[in-house]
C-alpha cells in the first residue's frame, strides 16, 4: 500500500524544468511536424481539404473524446479562417506565405495546447481517484458511500471485510443488508446492528453524514466493528464484578485510597457494620478509638515509607461497640516511585482478642497453679536436660534460680538412688517411654525424703518429642505409713489365722451338731418307747435304727472333714438325687410338722442319676431345707409353703429347686460371702459350704426373689454319662 501523499509512476509529477528550444521541439515538435506537411499538401494540391485531414489527423493521434472535440472545433475554426478571412492586400504581398496559413498554424499550436492541457487534467484527475480510492482502502474504518435509493455505490476493502464481503459484491447492494436499522439521517456515533456474511449478528457503530444536494450521491456512512470492544467490555465488567463479588465474599473489609488517603472504595461489609456511608468515613478519625488514632497515623506514614504496614486499632460498630480489627496495607507506586493507590484489608479480630485475653488468664492461672501446686514440677528438653523447675522445687531444695543447673539439681538424689534413677531416667530418653521411679531426694535442712517422680513426653505433629513434663510427689509419709502398714498387716494375719481355726471349729461343729441332734432325739423317743406301760418294743427299734443311721451320719461327716484337711477328693457314686431329697425330708420331718409347714414335692419320675457325695449332697440339701424353714419362722396372716421339685434340663443337667413362702432375701451380693448372715444365731458358713460343694461337682447354686413371697434356691448338677 502507498501512502495517500506517495507518488507513484501513475501519478505524473509537475514540470519544472526551465523552457527551451529543445524542449519546445520535443513537447510541439510533433504537432509543427503535422502541421508543415499539411500546409505543403495544401500548397501542392491547392485545396483547403488538407486542412481537415490534418484535423483528422490530430484526432487520431489524441484518442480521447475530449479530444475529438477540441480537434473537430480546431477544424472548424481552420475551415473558417481560410474560407471567411478575406484577403488583405498588404499580406498578399509578402509572397509565398499567406495569412491564412499563418493563422491556422497559431490555430493548430492553441489547440495542441488546450489538448495538452486537458491530457494532464484528466491524467491528474485519475491519480487523484487512485489516490482517493487508496485512501478510503487503507482507512481504519469501513466507508460506505450510498446512493438516494439507499444502495451502495462505492465502499472500501474495510467495510467489505467487516462484514464478510468482497468489495465488489456490495456495489448495487442495498446499505440495509449490512446495518439492521439504518435511518438515512446525519448522526454521530450510533450503535447498530449489523449482519455478518457467515458468522451473524456483529456489534458496530455507525455515523452517517449527507454529501450536499447531489442527486446520485445521498451520504457516506463511517463504519465501526465494536463487537471485540463490547465482547472485552463485557468481560471487563463481569470481570470486575467477579472481583467486586470476591472483595465482597472476603472474611474482612477492603478499603482504596488516593495517595492523599481520600477514600476511593469500600466493601459493603465495613459500611453496614459502621452504618455510614463511604462519604461519611472518608472522616475515619471520628470513628476509631481515641487510644488508637496515633496507631492508625503511625501506620500511615509506615505505608507512605515502606510500602506496607501492619497494626491493629479498635472500630466503633453501629451500635457504638468498639470492636477490634487487624490492618494490612500495601501501597503502588508508579515508575517513578511515586504512590498511586493504597490498598487495605481489616479483619475482625475481636474473638481473637477475647481468646487471647482468655488464654491469658488461663497462662496466669496455670503458672500460678503450677507456682503453688503443693508438688514439685519441672520441664525437660527432648534430651533430658531440666530447663524449667517451678518455685516449690528451689524452696525445697533451697536454691535460687540462678542455681538451679541440672548439675545442681542432679545432687539433690539420694546417692544410694542416683545410678537407678539415672538408667531409668536416661532409658526412658532414648525409648521415649514415660519414666516412672521411688527415689529420695535432699531437702534443704539435709534430710532426705521419698518422691515419686513421674515424667510424661509432650509430642509435635510428626511425633517428635518436644518437652519431658514431670512431676515429683512427696509420698515419704505414704511410704513410712505403708511400712507401718505392712507391720500391721503381719499381725493381723497371725491373728487371722487363730480366727480361722475358731471360725472353722464353729463350721465343723455346726456340721456335726445335726446328726447329733437327731441321735439324741431318736435315743429320747426309745427311752420313752421302752418306759411305756406296756414296752413298745417295734417303736423302741425303730428308733434304734435310726440312732445307729444318724451316728453313720455324724461319723460321715467327721470323715469328709478329715478328708478336706487332707485335700482329698470326695467319694462320688451314682446317686438318684430324688432318693436324697426324701432322705432329707425323711430327716426334718418332725421339725417341718413341729412348725406346721406345708410341703409340696414334685420329683421327676425319670430324673437321671448323677455322680456325687452323697453325704455332701444330703448336708447340702439339709442345710437349703432347714434355711427355707427358718425364712418362714416370723411369717403370718399367708399359707407357709415349701415346695421342692426336680427336673431334667435340656443341657445334660439336673436342676433342684427349694422355694419357700418366706421374708426373701435380705441382700442377694453377699448372700453367700462366708460369715455372712441374717439370722441372730448364724455362723453364715451354710451357704458358702453348700456353693463350694456343688461347684466342686461341677454345678451351679444362686438364689432368686419370687414373684409374690419368699426366695427361691436352684442349683445344677451335670448328669452321669451312663444315665444319660
Amino acid at each position: 500500500m502507498h501512502s495517500a501523499y506517495e507518488r507513484t509512476s501513475e501519478y505524473p509529477a509537475p514540470n519544472t524544468q526551465k523552457t527551451t528550444v529543445s524542449s519546445l521541439l520535443k513537447r510541439h515538435g510533433r504537432a509543427v511536424a503535422i502541421c508543415c506537411c499539411a500546409i505543403v499538401l495544401a500548397r501542392i494540391s491547392k485545396t483547403e481539404a488538407s486542412y481537415l485531414l490534418l484535423t483528422a489527423l490530430f484526432a487520431y493521434l489524441y484518442d480521447s473524446k475530449w479530444s475529438m472535440l477540441v480537434a473537430a472545433g480546431g477544424g472548424l475554426l481552420a475551415v473558417c479562417t481560410f474560407c471567411l478571412l478575406p484577403p488583405w492586400p498588404f499580406f498578399s504581398a509578402i509572397g509565398t506565405l499567406s495569412l491564412r496559413h499563418v493563422m491556422f498554424g497559431l490555430a493548430f499550436l492553441f489547440i495542441n495546447y488546450l489538448i495538452q492541457s486537458v491530457r494532464k487534467s484528466k491524467a491528474a484527475l485519475r491519480a487523484a481517484e487512485r489516490q482517493s480510492q487508496q485512501v478510503l482502502d487503507d482507512a481504519p474504518i469501513g466507508i460506505v458511500f450510498v446512493d438516494a435509493g439507499g444502495g451502495i455505490t462505492q465502499v472500501n476493502a474495510a467495510a467489505a471485510a467487516i462484514f464478510g464481503y468482497l468489495p465488489g459484491e456490495l456495489i448495487g447492494r442495498p446499505l440495509t443488508l449490512l446495518l439492521t436499522d439504518m435511518l438515512y439521517e446525519p448522526c454521530v456515533e450510533t450503535e447498530i446492528a449489523g449482519m455478518h456474511k457467515s458468522d451473524g449478528l456483529l456489534s458496530t457503530v455507525v455515523s452517517f453524514s449527507k454529501i450536499g444536494t447531489c442527486k446520485r450521491q445521498l451520504g457516506v456512512a463511517y463504519i465501526r466493528d465494536v463487537s471485540a470492544q463490547k465482547r472485552s467490555h463485557d468481560a471487563t465488567l463481569a470481570e470486575k464484578q467477579e472481583v467486586r463479588l470476591i472483595l465482597e465474599m472476603l472474611p474482612g473489609s477492603v478499603w482504596i485510597t488516593r495517595p492523599d488517603g481520600k477514600l476511593e472504595y469500600l466493601t459493603q461489609s465495613i459500611v453496614d457494620f459502621s452504618g455510614k456511608t463511604a462519604d461519611e468515613l472518608q472522616d475515619w478519625t471520628s470513628y476509631v478509638h481515641p487510644d488508637d488514632i496515633d496507631v492508625m497515623r503511625r501506620g500511615w506514614e509506615r505505608l507512605v515509607k515502606e510500602s506496607q504496614a501492619h497494626y491493629e486499632f479498635r472500630f466503633r460498630r453501629f451500635d457504638n461497640v468498639y470492636r477490634w480489627f487487624h490492618c494490612r496495607t500495601q501501597a503502588a507506586r508508579d515508575r517513578n516511585g511515586n504512590i498511586v493507590r493504597c490498598y487495605g484489608l481489616i479483619l475482625d479480630i475481636e474473638e481473637r482478642k477475647q481468646a487471647e485475653a482468655a488464654l491469658r488468664a488461663k497462662e496466669f492461672d496455670l503458672g500460678l497453679l503450677i507456682e503453688t501446686i503443693p508438688a514439685l514440677v519441672w520441664r525437660a528438653a527432648p534430651d533430658g536436660q531440666v530447663d524449667y523447675v517451678n518455685r516449690r522445687v528451689l524452696e525445697y531444695h533451697g536454691l535460687s534460680a540462678g542455681t538451679a543447673s541440672p548439675l545442681e539439681l542432679s545432687k539433690q538424689v539420694h546417692p544410694d538412688d542416683t545410678d537407678a534413677v539415672r538408667r531409668l531416667w536416661c532409658l526412658s530418653v532414648n525409648t521415649g517411654e514415660p519414666f516412672n521411679a521411688l527415689y529420695r531426694l535432699r531437702r534443704a535442712d539435709g534430710a532426705y525424703r521419698w518422691f515419686r517422680m513421674m515424667s510424661r513426653p509432650l509430642h509435635d505433629d510428626n511425633g517428635d518429642i518436644v518437652h519431658w513434663y514431670g512431676l515429683n510427689i512427696d509420698v515419704d509419709d505414704s511410704v513410712q505409713t505403708g511400712e507401718a502398714l505392712r507391720n500391721l498387716q503381719t499381725r493381723f494375719a497371725h491373728a487371722a489365722q487363730t480366727a480361722t481355726i475358731a471360725e472353722l471349729s464353729a463350721s465343723i461343729a455346726h456340721e456335726i451338731n445335726q446328726p447329733l441332734a437327731a441321735v439324741i432325739a431318736s435315743s429320747q423317743a426309745c427311752r420313752q418307747w421302752l418306759a411305756a406301760t406296756p414296752p413298745n418294743f417295734q417303736k423302741a427299734q425303730l428308733s434304734a435304727d435310726r440312732i445307729v443311721r444318724d451316728a453313720n451320719a455324724a461319723a460321715e461327716v467327721v470323715q469328709r472333714i478329715r478328708a478336706l484337711f487332707k485335700q482329698t477328693l470326695p467319694t462320688k457314686v451314682p446317686l438318684d438325687f430324688n432318693q436324697v431329697i426324701t432322705d432329707v425330708l425323711r430327716l426334718l420331718f418332725e421339725e417341718i410338722a413341729g412348725k406346721g409347714l406345708n410341703v409340696a414335692v414334685d420329683l421327676d419320675d425319670g430324673l437321671p442319676s448323677v455322680q456325687a457325695d452323697r453325704i455332701q449332697m444330703q448336708q447340702t440339701m439339709v442345710n437349703l431345707v432347714r434355711n427355707a424353714i427358718d425364712a418362714m419362722d416370723n411369717v403370718r396372716g399367708r399359707p407357709r409353703l415349701l415346695a421342692i421339685r426336680s427336673t431334667r434340663q435340656a443341657d445334660a443337667t439336673i436342676l433342684i429347686e427349694i422355694r419357700d413362702h418366706g421374708v426373701g432375701i435380705m441382700d442377694a451380693g453377699k448372700l453367700f460371702e462366708p460369715f455372712f448372715t441374717t439370722k441372730k444365731e448364724g455362723m453364715g458358713m451354710g451357704l458358702s459350704i453348700c456353693r463350694s460343694i456343688i461347684e466342686a461337682h461341677d454345678g451351679r447354686l444362686w438364689a432368686s426373689e419370687n414373684v409374690d413371697y419368699g426366695a427361691t434356691f436352684k442349683f445344677t448338677l451335670p448328669i452321669l454319662q451312663a444315665a444319660s
